[in-house]
């Protein structure tokens, strides 16, 4: 079953007012849902002045994430990552919103062609 892990920044703008946007949202497919751990757990890595409290915090969440996915965070800066299983279907339906032609990628290296397709048009 294949995931999307999105990773979301600290909420900028205006809660009050509902007004704002998060910057630099990315997404990102894996196959699997130790693939997707992996993903989480680079994030982890790459987060600067990291606490002792807080990594345990987060490393347990990643440890969590369940076949349904899950939520890891928030990280010492803010960011949140979700875990989310998804069906091939919404890849391939995702895939062919960004312009991809799923048909002839998945011809020439099937699912995991897919999801690199997938991941260079959300690059």
């Amino acid at each position: 079953m294949p995931y999307i892990i999105t990773t979301l920044p600290e909420f900028q703008g205006d809660r009050a007012n509902g007004a704002g946007f998060k910057q630099n949202v990315t997404r990102t497919a894996v196959a699997t849902l130790d693939e997707a751990r992996d993903v989480c757990w680079k994030a982890l890595a790459d987060v600067p002045r990291y606490g002792l409290q807080e990594a345990a915090i987060n490393s347990a969440q990643v440890h969590d994430l369940t076949a349904e996915g899950g939520t890891v965070g928030p990280l010492p800066d803010g960011t949140v990552i979700e875990v989310q299983a998804v069906c091939w279907n919404w890849i391939i339906g995702m895939a062919d919103d960004a312009g991809i032609d799923t048909d002839a990628v998945h011809e020439d290296g099937g699912d995991l062609a897919i999801l690199a397709a997938y991941n260079g048009a959300h690059a």
